[in-house]
């Protein structure tokens, strides 16, 4: 340990009515310049003893500190980073998880005003990883990015997800799809995979070492532009994959494992399909 039990709870502070105590980001950034670490590692130490960081208080009666710090050391890929990626990222970012692998090769575009949480009006034309980068330290300044500006391919899934742990697809094809699912069953990687497509779309969980379901359910397959994509549907799949990510880095069990949830917002129908 770097600093000494005694100043992380001198600057966190009594201990509620509820015998928790939090400590404030203006307390873990003087820490860290004191000690010459960053947020992240103030932030490990603090979880390690017992503290909370304040901005986490929400989470702590569905979440316990060990399970916070789970979430702190955890490394997750997300795959694309447009309506679901960036939804995603929202979800895991504000949630506690410490380490995002983003990978996108692509710039913001007028086109994505509609649905894409990270597209506004100023970032157009910006690099996606950049802008994601940039919101998730916004809202959770402790957080680690490994920025990658490029699609992922067979050449270079190996390299791009060497460090990841959980990975999120959040794609555009079919043929990409399979391509990363392949790699994460090759490769003994957890992965959470979802897709729209108009007011429907589906989310199917794979975990390490499981079969290769996933990715024999988008091989062949076409993608389906005709219907578009709308805000909606997205930021309802992209919470139902976060949800999935965030059980699995708990180790709370999963509900898509090798099958399939499917909604379909203008019908009103949820189905959960066998896919082995």
């Amino acid at each position: 340990m770097s600093i000494p039990q005694q100043q992380l709870c001198r600057a966190a502070g009594p201990a509620d009515s509820n015998g928790l105590q939090l400590l404030p980001l203006r307390a873990a950034l003087a820490l860290a310049k004191s000690f010459h670490l960053n947020l992240y590692q103030v932030e490990e130490e603090a979880l390690q003893f017992g503290l909370l960081p304040a901005r986490f208080a929400r989470n702590h009666k569905s979440i316990s500190i060990d399970e916070q710090l789970r979430l702190h050391r955890a490394t997750v890929a997300i795959t694309g980073l447009g309506g679901l990626g960036g939804a995603v990222l929202e979800c895991l970012a504000r949630s506690g998880v410490g380490r995002v692998i983003l990978i996108d090769g692509d710039r913001f575009e007028e086109s994505n005003l509609n649905r894409q949480l990270l597209a506004t009006i100023d970032t157009l034309g910006c690099w996606k990883v950049e802008i994601a980068a940039d919101r998730a330290r916004a809202v959770n300044p402790a957080i680690r990015t490994i920025r990658h500006r490029t699609r992922i391919t067979s050449d270079n899934a190996d390299r791009l997800l060497e460090k990841a742990e959980y990975v999120a697809d959040c794609l555009d094809t079919p043929e990409d799809r399979t391509l990363l699912a392949d790699h994460c069953c090759r490769s003994g990687l957890t992965f959470v995979s979802a897709a729209i497509c108009g007011d429907a779309g589906q989310v199917v969980t794979s975990l390490a070492g499981s079969s290769t379901a996933a990715a024999e359910f988008y091989r062949g397959k076409k993608a389906n532009t005709a219907p578009g994509n709308q805000a909606v549907p997205a930021m309802l799949l992209a919470a139902l994959q976060s949800a999935e990510l965030l059980r699995l880095i708990l180790g709370r069990a999963v509900h898509c494992s090798d099958s399939l949830t499917f909604c379909d917002l203008d019908s009103w129908e949820y189905q959960q399909i066998p896919l082995v």
